[in-house]
């Protein structure tokens, strides 16, 4: 029965086949890439989910404007960092200090519950109340972690606010933000 089930990165080459024009050649997987084209196509990425992204808030916004929902109330908005865990061990000999040198280099190092763990950090903007809530602005976030150089790129939490901020008043007047005790400790 094992032996029936396709992995699932098969399932999806045999789809991009069918659907490629014979014309054209199939699209390679990220896996396929080398590390300098990963970092390229995770801005393009980045940007083609991120229009997807705000046309989707846009629609949602039009559907509801309608009936005025922020003109009568006190619009609150909350933002919050978000860790998805990546479970790949970053080092390829951590008492030696040497990092793997093809790890995705939008995966962090963070704490929760006292352990260190991996993934990818993102933060967003949401409008909350009474109603369901709206998100307004996702923002990926660097964070520089123990196995990268010490000159490694990495977001300050004030300028990720800053910029899901100036996303969300695109959209709405907020008259009050919402942060956790995380960002007094950041200078935010």
């Amino acid at each position: 029965e094992e032996n029936e089930i396709c992995d699932d990165s098969t399932f999806l080459r045999v789809i991009k086949q069918f659907a490629t024009p014979s014309d054209e050649e199939v699209t390679r997987s990220v896996q396929e890439l080398q590390i300098e084209d990963i970092v390229a196509f995770t801005e393009l990425y980045r940007e083609a989910v991120m229009a997807s992204f705000n046309a989707a808030t846009e629609n949602i916004l039009k559907t509801i404007r309608h009936e005025d929902p922020f003109d009568d109330r006190h619009v609150v908005a909350a933002v919050d960092f978000t860790h998805v865990p990546y479970h790949v061990w970053p080092w390829i000999d951590k008492d030696e200090k040497i990092p793997k040198a093809e790890y995705p280099p939008m995966v962090s190092g963070y704490k929760e519950d006292g352990e260190i763990k991996h993934g990818y950090t993102f933060a967003t903007i949401t409008i909350v109340g009474n109603d369901i809530p709206i998100i307004l602005g996702i923002e990926p976030v660097k964070e520089r972690s123990a196995w990268e150089p010490e000159d490694a790129p990495a977001d300050s939490k004030a300028d990720v606010v800053d910029v899901l901020l100036d996303r969300a008043q695109q959209y709405v007047d907020l008259d009050e933000v919402l942060l956790d005790r995380g960002f007094y400790s950041n200078e935010v």
